[in-house]
């Protein structure tokens, strides 16, 4: 078929609408492709441990700020411990976000240094735990000074921390072993997105952002 002068003006014409149209489509796909990619590797799935010991340590600091003042031993043991654990968390994070954009270069399962940091970790999350617990189970036995009565009403509710929800304190070592193995293997440039992803989604607050 012979072409004329009018057809192909108007190739001329639709030729960069179609190249544009088609530039845009690629532009959606390769986002979508991105969001895909980010909500695909199920970070949310294997950070729940975190989560979940996250919410139960910030369940008592503020009940330690609701019960103790500021100058009492027990709040500050509390805080001290708290902070201990904010720490070393923050150490454990940063082993597995550098874990993550090693990749396989990196064998996290032999490297004795996140172990430590890791068990580390564990013990001191263990701790505040334990001492929280039994500092508020000690407050609600002993009566204030010169009432001659327990604290009741609003000051301690009806149910023990214990009871509104059970401890969770992380298995450290494992979830980030679990973390690594799921991403060890993709390409440089989406390790290190998941890894800030990872730090952004799994940070604890400080004692001073709690119940503030």
């Amino acid at each position: 078929m012979k072409r004329t002068p009018f057809m192909l003006l108007s190739m001329i014409l639709v030729l960069p609408t179609v190249c544009i149209a088609q530039q845009k489509a690629e532009q959606t796909q390769d986002k979508a492709q991105q969001q895909n990619d980010q909500q695909g590797l199920g970070l949310p799935a294997q950070t729940a441990g975190i989560t979940e010991a996250r919410l139960s340590a910030e369940l008592y600091v503020t009940r330690i700020k609701k019960t103790f003042k500021e100058s009492d031993s027990d709040y500050q043991k509390a805080k001290d411990l708290y902070d201990e654990t904010y720490a070393k968390y923050g150490g454990w994070v940063a082993a597995v976000s550098l874990a993550i954009k090693a990749g396989d270069a990196k064998n996290l399962r032999k490297d004795s240094e996140y172990k430590r940091i890791a068990t580390e970790t564990h013990s001191t999350n263990q701790a505040f735990i334990a001492f929280a617990k039994d500092a508020l189970k000690r407050a609600t036995a002993v009566p204030p000074a010169g009432t001659g009565f327990g604290m009741t009403g609003g000051d301690i509710p009806k149910k023990t921390v214990q009871e509104q929800n059970a401890d969770k304190i992380a298995k450290w070592k494992d979830i980030g072993l679990a973390i690594w193995d799921a991403i060890k293997k993709e390409q440089i440039d989406k390790r290190k997105t998941l890894a800030d992803m990872f730090e952004n989604q799994v940070k604890w607050r400080a004692w001073e952002q709690i119940g503030s």
